[in-house]
């Protein structure tokens, strides 16, 4: 049976967010995280594998957008980054990246499992991966413990765990929806109602400030 996990990581310990903490306040919303096509030479077992991130960058400012983008493109193992659109305090990026033994990208990219969406700060970075099996994300969490990246928090959920929680809470139903990737923080009541399959007037009457209070604790 799948199953998705949800893992919070420091901040340094993605390339993303690494470069975060010269830039206040700004953010990175992962879409993709994909083996390169381009990946090693397969005659030279030394050649590093290569990963391919599309990701949309946010700051205060243009300028503060400008010196994430100079801090990503002098990283080592930047191979190229290209800004494919922009809007107001929004960039959308790929970026290939050359995979290190010790990058936590290798096992997102090595490993079976599906990257689904990741979003970071300086802080700290959530990475949500849906696995094929139990012992896939098993293996995910011992390559981490291999190469000490510290999982600050780690989740998982099947069809039948989240079943679970809505029946047993609400505001845990909700966290869970948000986690896994089928809602965000700028989703609308409507929007869950869709996730949900049922008409939006169907709501329970107050469910409307339970959502936005999950949606802003999540969004920090």
């Amino acid at each position: 049976m799948s199953l998705v996990g949800v893992f919070t990581v420091p901040g340094a310990q993605f390339p993303l967010t690494q470069v975060l903490g010269a830039v206040p306040n700004a953010r990175v919303e992962i879409d993709r995280v994909a083996g390169d096509s381009h990946e090693s030479d397969e005659s030279d077992e030394s050649s590093p594998a290569e990963a391919v991130f599309v990701f949309w960058a946010e700051a205060d400012s243009p300028d503060a957008l400008d010196d994430f983008e100079t801090y990503l493109r002098h990283e080592a193992r930047t191979l190229d980054l290209t800004c494919l659109d922009s809007v107001d305090n929004q960039r959308l990026y790929r970026l290939r990246w050359r995979v290190g033994d010790d990058d936590l990208v290798a096992p997102l990219v090595e490993l079976p499992g599906e990257f689904l969406s990741g979003v970071g700060t300086a802080d700290a970075c959530r990475l949500v991966v849906r696995f094929p099996e139990e012992a896939a994300y098993e293996e995910f969490v011992e390559w981490c413990e291999r190469h000490n990246v510290p999982i600050e928090e780690a989740r998982r959920y099947t069809s039948e765990s989240i079943q679970d929680l809505e029946a047993e809470g609400r505001a845990d139903f909700l966290s869970a929806l948000f986690e896994v990737g089928v809602l965000d923080e700028n989703a609308t009541l409507e929007d869950l109602a869709t996730a949900l399959g049922v008409p939006a007037e169907s709501l329970p009457a107050g469910l409307d400030a339970l959502y936005q209070e999950v949606a802003a604790e999540l969004s920090k």
